[in-house]
C-alpha cells in the first residue's frame, strides 16, 4: 500500500516554474524578435552586405589596375612604333642624294693585257662636280659587257675618290675575265659583221657598262655607259 502511495504521488507530481524565469527564444529566418533576442537573419543580411562592398571594391580595384596596365602596355608598344620610324627616317637622311650629284663619264674601256688564259680590261671614268661642296665617292662598280656578253664585273682601284666643288677628276676602274667569255664576244660579233670591214679598217668591239657609285653618305649613284672598245 504504501509503494503505490508514492507512486501515485509521484506521478501527480507537476514541477512548477518560477514566475521569473524566461524561456530563451531563437526564431527563424523570417520570424520577428523583442528588443534584446538574438535576430539570426539580421546578422545574416548585415554579413551579405559588409561581403558584397568588399567584393564591389576588389573588383572595382582590379578593374583600374587593369585599365592602367592596359595603358602602360599601349604607350610602351607606341614609344617602340616611334622609335623604329625615327630610326628609318634617320637611315633615309642619311642615303638623301646629294643636292648636285655627280656626272659619270665614260673616256676609255680598252683591253690592257691578256696574262695566259685571262685577260685584263681597265675602265677611266671622268667624274664632274658641278655643285658648291667636294663629293666623296668611296665605291664604285660595274658590270662590263662586250657584244651583249656579260664579261666581268669591275671595281674601283683606288678609293676613296675626292671631287672637287667645281672641278672633275678621273677615276680608274678594273675587270679580270677569262678567255673564253673574249671568245665568245668576238664570236657575237662576228655574227652581226663587225669583222667584215673595209681593207686599211680594224673590226671594233661594243661594250656597255653599268654600275653605281657609293657617295660619302651611303648614297648610290647609278650610272650606265656604252661606246666602242679602245
Amino acid at each position: 500500500m504504501r509503494l503505490a502511495t508514492v507512486l501515485t504521488t509521484t506521478n501527480a507530481y507537476t514541477p512548477t516554474r518560477s514566475a521569473h524565469a524566461r524561456e530563451p527564444r531563437i526564431t527563424g529566418v523570417g520570424g520577428g524578435t523583442n528588443s534584446g533576442e538574438f535576430d539570426l537573419s539580421a546578422r545574416l543580411g548585415v554579413n551579405l552586405v559588409q561581403c558584397r562592398a568588399v567584393t564591389d571594391s576588389i573588383s572595382d580595384d582590379m578593374t583600374r589596375k587593369g585599365a592602367l596596365y592596359a595603358r602602360r602596355r599601349a604607350g610602351s608598344r607606341l614609344a617602340r612604333v616611334l622609335t623604329l620610324l625615327a630610326i628609318a627616317a634617320l637611315a633615309a637622311c642619311g642615303a638623301l642624294p646629294p643636292r648636285n650629284p655627280p656626272r659619270v663619264d665614260v673616256v676609255v674601256v680598252e683591253l690592257e693585257r691578256i696574262d695566259g688564259p685571262q685577260a685584263f680590261f681597265g675602265i677611266t671614268l671622268q667624274l664632274t662636280n658641278d655643285g658648291d661642296d667636294d663629293i666623296v665617292i668611296n665605291a664604285m662598280q660595274g658590270a662590263l659587257a662586250i657584244e651583249d656578253e656579260s664579261i666581268a664585273q669591275a671595281a674601283l682601284v683606288s678609293a676613296p675618290v675626292r671631287v672637287p666643288a667645281h672641278g672633275a677628276t678621273r677615276a680608274q676602274l678594273r675587270a679580270q675575265t677569262g678567255m673564253d667569255a673574249i671568245l665568245r664576244a668576238i664570236a657575237a660579233a662576228m655574227r652581226r659583221g663587225a669583222t667584215l670591214v673595209a681593207p686599211g679598217g680594224r673590226p671594233t668591239l661594243r661594250y656597255s657598262i653599268t654600275g653605281s657609285a657609293t657617295l660619302n653618305g651611303g648614297y648610290r649613284l647609278p650610272f650606265s655607259r656604252a661606246g666602242e672598245l679602245g
